[in-house]
Order: C-alpha cells, then sequence, then structure tokens
C-alpha cells in the first residue's frame, strides 16, 4: 500500500486509540456516573472533528465539480456534521431531563442526514448501473427499497403490536433511520463486488462497517435494548463516526493523487 493510503486515515486511527484508553482509565476508576460523562465528551469531539476533517477533505477535493463520486464523499462529509449536532442537541437535551424531545430532536435530525446519504447512494448505484448493468431490470433498485421498507415496517410494526413496554415515538423514528442505514449498506455491498479489485476496496469496507455499526445501535434503541445516549450506545457510533470519516479520507487522498 503506497504511503499516502497508509497515512491517510491516520487522525481516526488516533482519535480511536485515544478514546479507547480514555474510555478504560475512567472505566478503571470505578466511579457510576464517570463512565456516562466522560462517553458524552468523547462523542461530541470525535462527531464534530471527524466532520470537520470529513468536509474539509471534501472541499480540497473541489466542490463545484460535476462528479457523482464526489457528490457521495459531499452527502456523507455534511452528513457526519448533521449527526454531530443531533448529538450534541441530544446530550443537552438530557442534561434537562426532556426525554421525549431528545428523541423526537436526534431521530428527526438523524433521519435527515441518513436520508441524505441515502440519496447521493442510490444515484450513484444508479448511474454506475447504467454502465456496468449489475442490475439487468430497471425496477431491480426500486424493488431492493421497497423489500428492505416493507421488512422493518412489518418487523417492527409487529413488535410495536405485542410490547406492552414500547415507546412507540422511538419505534416510529427508528425505522427509516434503519431503512436507510440499510440501503446504504446493501448498496455499497453491491458496488464492492464490482470495485473489488481496484481502490475503493478498503474504504467501502470501511464505509459498510460504519453503517453496520450505526444500524446496530439503530436496531438497538428501537427495539428498547440500549437507550439513545448510554455510553454503550455513544461508543458504538463513535466507532461509526470514526469508521466514515476513515473511509471519506482513504477515498479524498487517492483522488487528491488522480488530480
Amino acid at each position: 500500500m503506497k504511503k499516502h493510503l497508509r497515512n491517510a486515515p491516520l487522525p481516526f486511527i488516533l482519535m480511536a486509540v485515544a478514546s479507547f484508553f480514555i474510555l478504560v482509565i475512567v472505566d478503571a476508576i470505578g466511579d457510576d456516573n464517570l463512565p456516562s460523562a466522560v462517553a458524552s465528551i468523547l462523542m461530541v469531539f470525535v462527531s464534530f472533528v471527524v466532520s470537520a476533517l470529513a468536509i474539509w477533505m471534501v472541499a480540497r477535493d473541489g466542490l463545484m465539480r460535476n462528479d457523482r463520486f464526489l457528490m457521495v464523499n459531499t452527502h456523507l462529509a455534511v452528513s457526519l456534521l448533521i449527526f454531530a449536532i443531533s448529538e450534541v442537541a441530544g446530550i443537552v437535551l438530557n442534561q434537562l431531563g426532556e426525554l421525549s424531545q431528545v428523541i423526537l430532536l436526534a431521530g428527526v435530525v438523524q433521519l435527515v442526514a441518513v436520508g441524505l446519504v441515502a440519496e447521493g447512494m442510490m444515484e450513484y448505484l444508479l448511474s454506475t448501473n447504467q454502465v456496468l448493468e449489475f442490475a439487468k431490470s430497471r425496477y431491480a433498485i426500486p424493488l431492493l427499497v421497497l423489500v428492505v421498507t416493507s421488512f422493518f415496517v412489518v418487523v417492527q410494526g409487529g413488535f410495536l403490536i405485542i410490547s406492552s413496554q414500547v415507546y412507540p415515538l422511538g419505534l416510529v423514528l427508528s425505522i427509516p433511520l434503519e431503512i436507510g442505514l440499510t440501503i446504504v449498506a446493501i448498496s455499497m455491498i453491491i458496488l464492492l463486488r464490482y470495485y473489488r479489485g481496484g481502490f475503493l476496496v478498503i474504504p467501502m469496507l470501511l464505509t459498510i462497517l460504519g453503517t453496520l455499526l450505526l444500524l446496530a445501535r439503530t436496531l438497538l434503541w428501537g427495539f428498547q435494548l440500549m437507550e439513545l445516549l448510554n455510553p454503550t450506545s455513544q461508543i458504538i457510533a463513535g466507532a461509526g463516526y470514526l469508521l466514515l470519516g476513515a473511509a471519506l479520507s482513504f477515498k479524498s487522498e487517492e483522488m487528491a493523487k488522480v488530480d
């Protein structure tokens, strides 16, 4: 692997390692309230630093270029910033004891972020399909969206009916988030099959892993297995943001080399 590709994700790796050791030290102290507070602080720091680096890298590549690949990167970078804003807003409202507002705000704002990424990914998938023709039918991709949507609506709708302890607002908001993240992950897996021999393999794998982590967090929240601002939930989300940021750094460095 070339030197510039080895160094591309270095800031994200350093943040991940530093966050891990900080959390280990905090856990060793034994204070029950400290891990939650530190996890919140780390979440704010990681999410904003990752989003700032992502936007800087995309801007360096040239925002005005008519390039669908760059447009996907731009959507992802802006989405990371929106995620960061939602995390901070959720933490602030949680401190004020407004649980319903935390769920509503976090869900709606993150839905905007996921929708932005999913839209860019679907546009890129459709344009790539026009060239590679991996989906022979023009209805294949819309059918994929319909199947994913139907699956989560049926599964979580059933969970809402049979569960007596479910919080409806959180469940309803989690469904479109799960749909969007699943579509992004599946789209990347489809594209990975056709780009597996090129430089996009590593960033695609990182994007898939980061998206799956965010999906896991949303599923745990939607099925009420974990609170949205639980320290473990925040760690999962922080790891997802770091992986997505690292993916953007790989793609950005390669595009800079090509230019």
